[in-house]
């Protein structure tokens, strides 16, 4: 909340060409305990380096916000590894985990350039030795100045940008770790592929001393659970969105969620089945479990 209050205080103040030396020095400040505001500034970092080089944000974006998930934690991790990437080419999580005593004996400039890594794997799916010095496999043993490190953050995300293998926002995850565009169609990665879960692919960040700084291995895939119907099936027809909500579980406003949603998703709905105000109807996001949504919402 912090990060966000700050945003709004320093963007009138400061041209687009600032913005991410704004953020940066912002996150110089960060304390090491508090890995929320860890997790803010590196998703305000990597949005304002994007714009200044001719992005949209949403290039630079693990997902809708709100659909994704992401856990950042302290934990243990063997002897010499600094931090570890635990879901590596799923693009529907984020979890870090973070050796406890090394993090707190390192300065602020080595904190980043440790979560600046890390977060490039599980956000941008980055192997080692993409995206310039930071996405080395061992942290430098000579001094990290902010000069070097503000520097190493814009080359990794220009990398990614230009090269990374990531589903560039917009999507939404289903409860097997399948991504679906705005349309209800499948994410294709540049290579043509289904993204799909993975989630026991790791990379983890040693010490220079370490022998292997690399190791993954990939779960086998899933595919998303089908409930019988098509969308020409039953009444269902496909409607798009005109702002952003949600279907949700009962026929009123404070309903429990099912699904978060856009403006432009395209959704099915059954016109024929609707509640006793006839203000809802049902409504589904790719064969998703069912659930209602207000007319108002539909086109």
């Amino acid at each position: 909340m912090k990060k966000l209050v700050l945003l709004l205080l320093f963007v009138p103040l400061v041209s687009l060409g600032q913005l991410s030396k704004v953020y940066f020095n912002l996150s110089l400040k960060d304390k090491p305990s508090d890995l929320s505001n860890w997790h803010a500034g590196y998703q305000l970092s990597v949005w304002s380096h994007a714009a200044e080089m001719g992005y949209d944000a949403d290039e630079a974006s693990h997902l809708t916000p709100g659909n994704e998930s992401y856990t950042i934690r302290f934990g243990t991790l063997p002897s010499g590894t600094l931090a570890q990437a635990r879901e590596v080419y799923n693009d529907c999580k984020v979890d870090i985990v973070i050796n406890r005593n090394d993090w707190f004996k390192a300065n602020q400039q080595r904190r980043m350039w440790v979560y600046y890594h890390e977060m490039a794997h599980d956000t941008f799916n980055l192997d080692h030795g993409e995206g310039g010095e930071l996405m080395n496999p061992s942290i430098p043993d000579s001094k990290i100045t902010s000069l070097r490190l503000y520097n190493a953050i814009r080359t990794m995300v220009r990398y990614a940008l230009k090269y990374g293998n990531y589903e560039r926002g917009g999507g939404i995850c289903d409860d097997n770790g399948v991504i679906y565009k705005k349309d209800g169609s499948k994410y294709r990665s540049k290579t043509g592929s289904v993204y799909v879960d993975h989630s026991n692919t790791s990379s983890s960040y040693k010490k220079r001393s370490s022998s292997s700084s690399y190791n993954s291995s990939s779960s086998k895939s899933y595919a998303p659970k089908s409930n019988g119907n098509s969308s020409s099936s039953h009444g269902w027809i496909k409607k798009r969105i005109n702002r952003n909500c949600m279907i949700v579980k009962e026929p009123n406003l404070f309903g429990e969620t099912i699904f978060s949603l856009g403006k432009g998703y395209l959704i099915e709905v059954n016109l024929s089945e609707t509640d006793k105000s006839g203000n809802y109807v049902k409504a589904r996001f790719v064969k998703s479990k069912e659930g209602w949504i207000n007319k108002l919402y539909i086109d």
